[in-house]
């Protein structure tokens, strides 16, 4: 069931995409997206222009879904080629409530840094 209360998009339950497209584990990208398509983008030196492009869809009381489409421009990098790799998190924050504590779940094996923990991201490899 998605908590939703509107505006900053970390307020509610939210994905965030972590991109780090050169893995020099200092740079990188962030969209973040709540259920009610609140949106912020982020680089390493604070809010930054990205451009993506989101939907959100909610199944009240059920459930709600994100599509995420991220211009290449935007992480200031080529297309990639086959066989170049990028590093990736891809993390679900929910604020608590409804019974429940604050959830932070990610993809990769975050350890000391939370979400902004780049040298543990995952790695992602064009085909």
């Amino acid at each position: 069931k998605p908590l939703i209360k509107g505006g900053a998009p970390w307020g509610d339950d939210e994905i965030e995409v972590w991109i780090d497209a050169n893995g020099d584990g200092t740079t990188f990208r962030q969209v973040i997206v709540s259920a009610a398509n609140d949106r912020a983008e982020y680089g390493e030196t604070g809010p930054t222009q990205i451009g993506a492009a989101t939907a959100t869809h909610i199944a009240e009381g059920e459930s709600w879904s994100v599509e995420m489409a991220i211009p290449f421009a935007g992480l200031s990098v080529d297309p990639p080629k086959p066989g170049d790799t990028w590093r990736l998190s891809l993390c679900r924050g929910r604020p608590a409530g409804r019974g429940f504590g604050d959830e932070l779940i990610v993809w990769a094996p975050l350890q000391e840094l939370g979400f902004r923990d780049l040298e543990n991201f995952g790695t992602l490899l064009f085909r």
